[in-house]
């Protein structure tokens, strides 16, 4: 296999005995194994689309985010960016799509919540679309068997916060009318944490904290806080980690929060960084 140019993505599995890297061929990707003795193991065509991403899952799964360029066919509207996900097996080689085969979820993915081990098993969390009511399609998110592909919907219309046993351990829900954002403990009928008028999407839910039972929320609408961690069983105050704007949360395989980062002012930190700031937003 001939590699014209240096892989452009790469990611080490966590053992660091195997590495997965994108190999381009003028405009063709495939993603190559290769392991720590050097030598080249599977490999799978990805063809002109996107990388976005390169998630191991144990030493035997990846989870391989992808988008591509296609017409809406609106005229004005020109062009969009489909995301999509290939699962891909590096023991026994096999791939598959989640969703593909489903009447009843679309089969891409808008988000990628992370992986849970339950009971020995692997399980990939995802993001896309319910079409069971055809008239009012919502997001959802599911939980998809890496191995066989078969799915289980763990929430629909919210955005939720996973512990590291693959339970919900906050939930974010946005309502209309009155543009009305609520953070719950657990499912959304669990304790109320936050409840705000959030017309403009100023709050966003990132997932875990630094420490287990933690959470991050972003928002943009308050000058001493970009990113707070909220402890969801305590009586903790938030605390307040940065006030960069256009902030992320980079996670760890165990689902923690490792780093934060900021597109705007284009900064990555480690986690253990925090402002001085501590108190409720």
């Amino acid at each position: 296999m001939a590699i014209c140019r240096q892989p452009s993505f790469a990611a080490l599995s966590p053992s660091g005995q195997q590495i997965a890297f994108i190999a381009v061929n003028t405009d063709s990707r495939r993603l190559v194994l290769k392991g720590g003795d050097g030598s080249i193991g599977h490999s799978w065509d990805v063809g002109t689309s996107k990388v976005r991403k390169i998630d191991w899952v144990g030493e035997d799964h990846i989870v391989l985010e992808l988008s591509t360029t296609d017409n809406t066919g609106h005229g004005d509207w020109g062009e969009t960016e489909t995301p999509r996900t290939i699962v891909l097996n590096a023991k026994t080689n096999q791939t598959f799509i989640p969703f593909l085969r489903s009447t009843d979820v679309l089969p891409t993915t808008s988000d990628y919540y992370g992986s849970r081990c339950l009971d020995g098993h692997q399980y990939g969390y995802f993001e896309s679309v319910s079409t069971v009511s055809k008239s009012h399609p919502i997001t959802a998110m599911y939980r998809v068997d890496l191995d066989t592909g078969n799915y289980q919907l763990i929430s629909a219309g919210s955005k939720i916060a996973l512990a590291s046993d693959g339970s919900i351990l906050a939930t974010a829900q946005y309502s209309m009318p009155g543009s009305k954002w609520t953070l719950s403990a657990g499912t959304t009928d669990g304790r109320t944490l936050l409840s705000v008028n959030n017309p403009l999407g100023d709050y966003k839910l990132l997932g875990l904290g630094r420490k287990p039972g933690t959470i991050l929320v972003a928002r943009s609408d308050q000058p001493d806080g970009t990113l707070w961690e909220w402890s969801v069983g305590g009586n903790d105050a938030p605390v307040s980690l940065t006030t960069d704007p256009d902030v992320g949360a980079i996670h760890g395989p165990d689902g923690l929060a490792a780093a934060w980062s900021s597109r705007t002012s284009k900064r990555v930190c480690n986690s253990s960084i925090r402002s001085p700031t501590k108190k409720s937003p």
